[in-house]
């Protein structure tokens, strides 16, 4: 199948002007499980502010799913939106898989030819941006599925909430790393 890239996709945003307030409204009126972490008002705005890797999650495999869809689901499959939303439920279909609680051959399987074909439309659709290092890495997780099992057991999530907290600590220029790591040692003197 041929893309439709053109000059004129390449200079225009994605999630642009026209998408994130759609994703705004969505997320109003989506109700969210209680295990689900949720995002912020204007996620993609500056007053919104940075999101957690558990906030990215969200918002890539529901929020942007739905509205996504919505937006662009009924376009003909030749259109570049579609091909756009095609492209990006592999990789949403590659983030389901890589976060199951438990993990067999045959999910390791669906979540290798998930990122890979994801891989190949990302070239095809953006042949102007280089893929990175982070993208190499992910042809390389089956390997890990496939020793240690679930990510969840592997993952660094208690250092990413770590690193947040020194993110948020006040220093005023000096260095306050006991203070994060030991909030109730105080010294005697």
């Amino acid at each position: 199948m041929e893309s439709n890239v053109n000059v004129e996709s390449r200079a225009t945003a994605v999630l642009g002007k026209g998408v994130l307030p759609e994703v705004w409204r969505d997320r109003e009126r989506t109700i969210l499980p209680s295990w689900i972490s949720p995002i912020p008002a204007e996620t993609g705005s500056a007053k919104a502010g940075k999101l957690t890797a558990d906030q990215w999650r969200t918002l890539c495999t529901v929020h942007l799913v739905v509205t996504l869809i919505r937006l662009w689901g009924d376009r003909d499959p030749e259109d570049r939106r579609h091909e756009m939303l095609s492209n990006f439920m592999h990789l949403v279909t590659a983030t389901a898989l890589l976060f199951k609680r438990s993990m067999t051959p045959e999910r390791i399987r669906l979540y290798e030819n998930s990122i890979k074909d994801y891989l190949e439309g990302h070239l095809r659709l953006y042949p102007h941006l280089n893929l990175t290092p982070k993208h190499h890495l992910s042809l390389h997780i089956p390997k890990f599925l496939e020793r240690f099992g679930p990510v969840h057991g592997w993952t660094s999530w208690g250092f990413e909430r770590l690193n947040f907290k020194f993110q948020r600590t006040e220093t005023n220029g000096r260095s306050s790393t006991s203070d994060c790591l030991l909030p109730y040692h105080r010294d005697p003197l």
